[in-house]
Order: C-alpha cells, then sequence, then structure tokens
C-alpha cells in the first residue's frame, strides 16, 4: 500500500510540478521532445509535450533524494484513445540513471512502468486502465 501511495505521490509531483507551475515549464506544443516520438504509430498521437525547467527539475531530483537530472520532460500520448503519461528523466551519466531507475522503481507497482536505457529513465503514468502488458508493448513500439 505504501508502495503505491509513493508512486502515486510521485506521479502528482511531477504533473503538480510540470502542469501546475506551467508557466515554468519550456512548452514544445505536440512537438516530440524526445527522438522516441519521432515516427508513431497510426492511431498514436502526442496531446501534449513539454520539457521542465532547471528549477523544476531540481526540484524533483531533491525530492528523489538524486542529484544528477539534467533534463526531465513531459509527454501525454494519446494511443487509440487511451491516454499515457510518459516522463522521460535524463541523467548525467549511466550510474546516474541506474541510481534514478532504482528511486522511481522503489515506487512503482511494476518494472515494466519505470525502465532505464543508457542515460534515459522513463517513467509511465496512466488511469487503472493501463496495464504492465499495454506498457511492455508501448515501449516496444518506441524503441525504449
Amino acid at each position: 500500500m505504501c508502495q503505491k501511495f509513493n508512486a502515486i505521490a510521485l506521479a502528482v509531483l511531477i504533473l503538480t510540478v510540470a502542469s501546475g507551475c506551467g508557466q515554468h515549464a519550456v512548452p514544445t506544443a505536440s512537438t516530440a521532445v524526445d527522438p522516441c516520438f519521432q515516427h508513431l504509430p497510426s492511431g498514436w498521437s502526442i496531446d501534449k509535450s513539454f520539457i521542465l525547467d532547471p528549477g523544476q527539475t531540481a526540484d524533483i531530483a531533491r525530492k528523489l533524494g538524486v542529484s544528477n537530472i539534467t533534463q526531465i520532460s513531459n509527454t501525454t500520448l494519446l494511443i487509440n484513445g487511451k491516454r499515457l503519461q510518459l516522463n522521460i528523466l535524463q541523467a548525467e551519466n549511466a550510474d546516474a540513471a541506474a541510481k534514478l531507475h532504482d528511486a522511481i522503481a522503489r515506487l512503482k507497482g511494476d518494472p515494466a512502468f519505470c525502465l532505464v536505457n543508457g542515460t534515459k529513465v522513463y517513467e509511465y503514468v496512466g488511469d487503472s486502465s493501463i496495464t504492465a502488458d499495454f506498457v511492455k508493448k508501448v515501449s516496444s513500439q518506441l524503441g525504449i
């Protein structure tokens, strides 16, 4: 129960910092903030996508207990009618990404919802209709 609460708290933290203080985010409208979004399959679209400003990024890093996050992007995808948020956290190096992944993965109910690839950590956030199998398929389609 505590793990689920922490995962919800992290998602709310990123959403609150990202959207509640949106005037500080770097908006990108519906353009891709990461190469993984450049070639979306039919039925997929970007609803919104932005990069958090450095102050917001530092706030989240501090709350996660890590110090090496260089950038956070927040992208909401519409996938055949389902809404899925993908936060991409860029670390300074692969070791920092592994530590960041560990910090976030502890808060997730299933490892499919938090992946690490090189210096990037991918965190999926969605409602109860978003399953681990769905996220695994999305990760595969995005090349993560």
